[in-house]
Order: structure tokens, then C-alpha cells, then sequence
């Protein structure tokens, strides 16, 4: 008889929670990429965070540096007096001591408890605007801030809040038509997402790139294995087809063509290589014409290969074989 495993409660609970962020995640990474509004972003992304830790709440606040005031993009966990009062303050940079300060102050006279907030940067480094994370009033200290998951939720945050802004800023001509997000458009991101496909988002400034669950499985990775940098990335390309990719890709960031599309080896945790097939666009350029983002998805396409290659080699052999015998043609 087969000895029986079990997976321990707490490791399930750890996966559960894993599928269920990068299923939100990827979803909204969805509704950005078609232009969604802005403030239907930012609450989505508030909300969820609300949901997954429901003793903390997420605000957002955009800076307009010429009328030097911070404006809600979503705060829906936060009273109206206390918006209204953050939108009063005349602010020179929210990334100062200064401001975190008097932010902590404006917090208290309305009875509640900043535990952190963050500058949400743009390509370019400027500051856009600042993600706040608020406690229960009067709470003690519960240590959620030290958690793995929960920084990792922050994070996630912080990315999404700052794409759906520069999305928001991008000239009118090279955004998509807004599509309403809906069910249709989840269904769409979970499928593609359950379908052996992967999905991937390139910072084109920083050279950071966002992999979707299905994308690092493809490789054989757990969703914490990979980094997030370029020039890991160029590592794991076969070194034969490594030149022809970055070509490719920086036709495409030339505006040289219309879509991203390779087909190419790449290095798997275990050693082997994959084919793979990547289609991707810019979706966002500056004012210059300068790619800032790229979406896409992978595909493995090895099986593909494989069965062309046999069928080549078959075709190569019965050829052969036909030219030996005289007066038989090969077709």
C-alpha cells in the first residue's frame, strides 16, 4: 500500500491565499492594459486590499504639484471629513519628513492611525502621488507589517496603483478604448491565465518585469523563484537566440513594428530548454515617441517544434530514399 501524504493546514492556507492574490492581480493588471478609469482602479485595488486584511485600509491621494494640494483618487475606508481635510493641505513634495508628519497629524484629529505610506513614483521619478495604509484606532501593534505576504500585498499595491496612474497620463492617441471592467474581462484574464499561457509586464525604464503565475510555471518555477530584472531575464535565453530577441525587441521599441513577436529557447529550473512563443505591444509612450511599458503573453510551443522537426526529418529521409529509386518522384 502507498504511504499517504498530507499537505499541513497552514501550508494550504499559505497556497489558498497565493492563488487568490495573483488571480486579483492579474486580473487588474487585465482591466489596466484596456484603459479602464482611473478612479475605478484605484478602488479596486483599495478594496481588495481592504478584503485580504480587513484590520487595515488603503488610501490613495494624487498630487497636483501646480496647485500643490493632494486630491483622493480612493480613500473608501476613510471618513469624508478626513479627505477633505488631507485635500485642503498645501503641500511642496509628499515624500518629505515634513509631510509624513503633518499626514500623522491630520490622522489623529480624526481619530485614526497611519501605519505606513508610500510614494507612488512615475517612470520619469517623480512623485505622483502617495499610498497610504491606515490601523485601527487605539490597535497594539500586531506585527502585520513584518509578514512576508503582507509586504508582498503592499507591494502589489503600490506596482498596480502606479501603473493604472501612468496609464491615466498617457497621450489620448496611444491609449486603447475604454472597456468598462466586467465579468467578461475576468473570465478572459482567468482563462488565459489556466490555459498554459503566461502573462508578463515590462517597465521599459526600469527594466522590471512583471510574470504572471502561468508564466513562471511554464519553467518550472514557484511564483517566488524568479526575479523581476531584465538582465535575468537575458539569462535564461538561449545564447544562440539571445541576439535575434533583443533585435526584436528593439525594432519594436523603435516603433519599427507593430507587434513584439519571437519564438526562442529558454532556460528551465531544471536545466532543459523549452521553445517558447512571445507576442507583446508598448502600450504607453512618452511624449518623445520612448517606449514606458509592454504587455504579452508566453506560450510553450516545445511539442510544436518537436513534431516539425520529426516531420522534417522524415520528409528529409523519404527523399532520400526516392532518389535512389529510379524513375520514382518524390512529392
Amino acid at each position: 500500500m502507498n504511504a499517504m501524504t498530507f499537505e499541513h493546514p497552514a501550508s494550504q492556507a499559505t497556497t489558498a491565499f497565493h492563488q487568490k492574490a495573483l488571480a486579483f492581480n492579474n486580473v487588474t493588471l487585465s482591466y489596466i492594459a484596456r484603459g479602464a478609469p482611473l478612479d475605478h482602479l484605484l478602488d479596486r485595488i483599495a478594496g481588495g486590499f481592504s478584503q485580504t486584511y480587513p484590520t487595515r485600509s488603503l488610501a490613495v491621494f494624487l498630487f497636483d504639484a501646480s496647485a500643490r494640494r493632494m486630491r483622493v483618487g480612493a480613500a473608501p475606508c476613510m471618513a469624508p471629513p478626513h479627505v477633505q481635510h488631507i485635500e485642503t493641505l498645501e503641500v511642496d513634495a509628499p515624500d518629505t519628513p515634513q509631510f509624513w508628519a503633518l499626514f500623522q497629524a491630520v490622522a489623529s484629529i480624526h481619530g485614526a492611525t497611519v501605519a505606513e505610506m508610500l510614494p507612488l513614483r512615475s517612470f520619469a521619478g517623480d512623485v505622483a502621488g502617495i499610498l497610504v495604509v491606515c490601523g485601527a484606532p487605539g490597535a497594539a501593534d500586531d506585527g502585520l507589517h513584518a509578514d512576508p505576504a503582507y509586504r508582498q500585498t503592499v507591494g502589489a499595491a503600490v506596482s498596480m496603483a502606479m501603473l493604472s496612474i501612468e496609464r491615466s497620463l498617457a497621450p489620448d492617441h496611444i491609449r486603447p478604448p475604454i472597456e468598462t471592467a466586467g465579468p467578461s474581462h475576468e473570465r478572459m484574464a482567468l482563462a488565459i491565465e489556466g490555459s498554459g499561457t503566461g502573462i508578463w509586464d515590462r517597465n521599459a525604464v526600469t527594466g522590471e518585469i512583471y510574470y504572471s503565475r502561468g508564466w513562471k510555471a511554464i519553467l518550472g518555477y514557484e511564483d517566488w523563484e524568479l526575479s523581476n530584472h531584465i538582465e535575468d531575464a537575458y539569462k535564461r535565453v538561449h545564447p544562440d537566440d539571445l541576439a535575434y530577441v533583443q533585435e526584436t525587441i528593439r525594432k519594436h521599441f523603435q516603433a519599427r513594428s507593430d507587434t513584439y513577436v519571437v519564438e526562442h529557447r529558454i532556460l528551465c529550473r531544471d536545466g532543459s530548454y523549452k521553445w517558447i512563443s512571445s507576442r507583446g505591444k508598448v502600450v504607453a509612450r512618452d511624449s518623445e515617441g520612448n517606449a514606458l511599458r509592454m504587455i504579452g503573453t508566453t506560450t510553450d510551443i516545445t511539442e510544436v517544434k518537436q513534431l516539425t522537426d520529426k516531420l522534417r526529418k522524415s520528409s528529409e529521409l523519404l527523399a532520400d530514399l526516392t532518389s535512389e529509386i529510379p524513375g520514382m518522384g518524390f512529392q
